[in-house]
């Protein structure tokens, strides 16, 4: 009897001791680069585990870097669930855990989401958490160019775009490409509270020096 108990004992230390190092040898791989996305769309934050093996027995909490208590996904006991800010916006490849698979779908994404994300994975003493950079834009709206007569003397053209993300750049240029050095940029705006830029730029320009010029 004693003897089948040690073998018993035995057996589960071995089993026990083969999944801690073997989960010891894992690595949780992300994409070295910025996910850059479009603001609106709907974009994947990778994440798995090297070499491949099952995730479906881990704990997995994706999470905003300093926001650990709010977390976009929390998959615990096999059982997933939404961040409460992110309520429908958010989901695991359920079935691509068994390969190990824990990349993030994230939808409909917003410019507030741009940002640095956690990708943690835990399995008894084993945990992981590295980063995954989100980096959302928006276009803004086709520039407007306004123009104003002084003293027919010198035009002055104002050109001015709104909702940019992340801080727009604008220049003049000449028909050649040649930057004209003389226009002056406003330093981009944005709203109280808001992320999007605005931002205008002005121009003087000789009468007769009119012809041949263009923005970019």
């Amino acid at each position: 009897m004693e003897s089948l108990i040690h073998k018993v004992c035995l057996l589960t230390f071995l089993i026990i001791f083969d999944a801690t190092s073997s989960v010891a040898d894992l690595s949780l791989i992300v994409p070295p680069d910025v996910v850059v996305a479009s603001a609106g769309d709907d974009i994947i934050l990778p994440c798995h585990l090297s070499p491949q093996s099952s995730a479906v027995a881990m704990d997995i909490r994706w999470f905003k870097d300093g926001e650990f208590t709010n977390p976009l996904y929390l998959y615990k006991s096999g059982m997933g669930e939404d961040g409460k800010s992110y309520k429908g916006r958010v989901s695991l490849f359920y079935q691509e855990l068994e390969r190990g698979n824990i990349s993030l779908l994230l939808k409909n994404v917003k410019v507030s989401d741009s940002g640095r994300y956690k990708c943690q994975a835990s399995h008894l003493d084993w945990i992981q958490e590295p980063a995954v950079v989100l980096q959302v834009t928006k276009q803004g709206s086709v520039p407007r160019i306004s123009m104003r007569k002084h003293h027919r003397v010198f035009i002055q053209l104002s050109c001015s775009s709104e909702n940019w993300y992340p801080e727009p750049h604008m220049l003049w240029t000449d028909l050649s490409g040649k930057e004209i050095t003389s226009a002056e940029t406003e330093i981009p705006k944005q709203k109280v509270g808001g992320d999007l830029y605005s931002i205008t730029s002005h121009m003087r320009i000789a009468v007769d020096q009119l012809e041949g010029s263009h923005v970019w």
